[in-house]
């Protein structure tokens, strides 16, 4: 996909490769690199076989952890040009350490998270907010409404405003989400499970060594359309 005018909105993610990608893909269902749906049927077990309902919200998006929400492109803007300025980030900058991975969960989501939100990590993240911006349009009414019902702090509702979104700079909180949110019930019977399941993804050292440009497809679905190593 190369036409702009196919994608809503646009994002930067950070997208898993290798075992964790596949798992990814079957646990969401969705592949975000090749644009398809996965069909996952009895591929996992109780208390795990449910996944298309534990799945149902981040299911659009693929395995990923966003370090610049979607947003909607000005209209001084292209699409060449942010995929050349994607590049251009990610050639200047560092891959990030934050330690290993952990199974935790966080206002009734369950998510990975790294074992510290390091420096290098809350520096990523503020870069890439900050070098990607002038591609971002306003939020329209709309979008401020709907967020402003998340009852976000003063921090947060400023950062909304400054930035389009608000779990940016001192609000961000690097995360791979896993599911929707969940009762405890469903938590304590699914984090478990999900710990057995990703037992050598949670010992391997975590790092961050490169990032993905998405678009997001009329239908909401978000799609890879560039892969940039982090070489700075």
């Amino acid at each position: 996909m190369t036409d702009q005018t196919m994608f809503k909105r646009y994002a930067i993610y950070f997208v898993p490769k290798g075992e964790l990608a596949k798992f990814g893909r079957a646990w969401l269902g969705w592949d975000c690199r090749k644009g398809q749906y996965i069909s996952s049927e009895n591929a996992f077990s109780e208390p795990l076989a449910d996944r298309e309902y534990f799945t149902k919200k981040p299911r659009k998006y693929g395995l990923h952890a966003t370090l610049k929400a979607p947003f909607r492109l000005q209209a001084t803007q292209n699409e060449p040009a942010l995929r050349s300025a994607f590049h251009g980030f990610c050639n200047h900058q560092k891959p990030a350490a934050s330690g290993n991975l952990t199974l935790s969960e966080r206002g009734g989501f369950i998510a990975l998270r790294p074992q510290t939100q390091s420096a290098a990590l809350f520096e990523l993240g503020k870069n890439c907010l900050e070098a990607l911006d002038p591609f971002r349009a306003s939020l329209d009414q709309k979008d401020l409404n709907r967020r402003r019902n998340a009852r976000l702090s003063p921090r947060q509702n400023d950062f909304l405003h400054q930035w389009g979104y608000p779990y940016v700079l001192q609000e961000f909180q690097f995360h791979i989400t896993l599911s929707s949110r969940l009762s405890i019930l469903q938590r304590e019977k699914i984090i478990p499970a999900l710990k057995n399941l990703l037992a050598h993804e949670l010992d391997c050292p975590f790092i961050i060594a490169h990032l993905a440009l998405m678009g997001e497809d009329r239908n909401g679905q978000f799609h890879i359309l560039e892969e940039a190593n982090l070489s700075g």
